[in-house]
């Protein structure tokens, strides 16, 4: 199970995941979430996981250069994808849960056909290590960013390279479509947080604050703020019309693993350290704090219902309701 630290009137985890619109106005009594289901196959440490569209699968990915397609009902591996020569590290459905896009060491972004398990596209131009990657909502392009300090967007039904963005000065940790697919958002390790207008190629708008390596950024639901969260503990929401930093979260922790807004888009989950941090997204404040059983905990997301939430440890993959 996972214990809450500190018992609050607000939201519990459970409540937050599982219909957090519901409770805003009203006090939440505090309750555990139990673990449902453990998925056991990868070989090496696990780097991401994500749900489709539909919450029916999920697809995870790992140091062992494989991604696994799980059945989330069933609770079993359907399918195992290799191609990649190295390690895997981000992994996500297409809007339509048709394929599945993937980026890794090996240089590479690859898009992969999940019915037949059978590899589409081989994505190449990157010159170093491919570290992020996102879907625009109509699944017709791919964002990826990379250690060669360039952004790239692909387009899906032809598998060619669209453009190019370059005019970062640092590996690129995170990258994120806003829900237009008109702008794209890029996060490096030299601080700052751009965005490019995509029609133009052209660098439009730069964030500054963080004071140490960004890990990753996203574009809120409604497309008029941005998250992003870095190894100077903290996480910090920009205002995209005045480029004001709307306020800064700090979690205590230099190992933001990942941050996610909920799919409402009214509170943050953080993976900080061993624990699961949810804040209210509008105040700023911290609502709970959850001590994870396993001390190797690497990252958490919710599925896009709301309903669950997935997170994964370098040998496991648990998700919770």
């Amino acid at each position: 199970m996972l214990s809450s630290i500190e018992e609050q009137p607000h939201c519990c985890l459970t409540v937050a995941i599982d219909g957090i619109d519901n409770c805003t106005n009203k006090l939440c009594k505090v309750k555990q979430l139990e673990e449902r289901i453990i998925l056991k196959g990868h070989s090496n440490v696990i780097n991401d996981a994500n749900f489709s569209s539909d919450c029916r699968m999920l697809v995870s990915c790992a140091d062992d250069n494989t991604i696994r397609i799980w059945d989330v009902a069933a609770q079993r591996e359907v399918k195992k994808l290799e191609g990649h020569s190295r390690f895997v590290a981000k992994v996500k459905f297409v809007p339509d849960n048709s394929k599945i896009v993937s980026c890794s060491d090996d240089g590479t972004v690859r898009l992969w056909d999940v019915q037949s398990g059978k590899q589409l596209y081989v994505f190449k131009g990157h010159k170093d290590f491919v570290t992020c990657v996102d879907c625009d909502t109509k699944g017709e392009s791919i964002v990826s960013g990379s250690m060669d300090h360039t952004v790239r967007i692909w387009d899906i039904a032809s598998g060619k390279e669209i453009q190019t963005l370059e005019g970062n000065s640092g590996n690129i940790n995170g990258v994120s479509f806003s829900p237009d697919g008109l702008t794209i958002a890029s996060s490096s390790d030299d601080c700052a947080v751009r965005l490019w207008d995509i029609a133009s190629g052209k660098l439009t708008t730069q964030f500054h604050g963080h004071t140490n390596t960004l890990r990753g950024v996203k574009f809120s639901i409604n497309g008029k703020s941005i998250l992003s969260w870095s190894w100077d503990k903290t996480i910090r929401i920009w205002d995209i019309q005045s480029g004001q930093n709307i306020f800064t979260l700090l979690t205590f922790s230099m190992i933001i693993h990942r941050a996610q807004l909920s799919p409402n888009g009214s509170a943050i989950l953080a993976v900080v350290g061993t624990a699961l941090q949810i804040w209210d997204a509008f105040s700023g404040q911290q609502l709970e704090q959850f001590q994870t059983p396993s001390r190797k905990l690497k990252g958490a997301a919710f599925s896009p219902d709301g309903i669950l939430l997935v997170t994964w440890t370098y040998d496991s993959i648990q998700i919770w309701g």
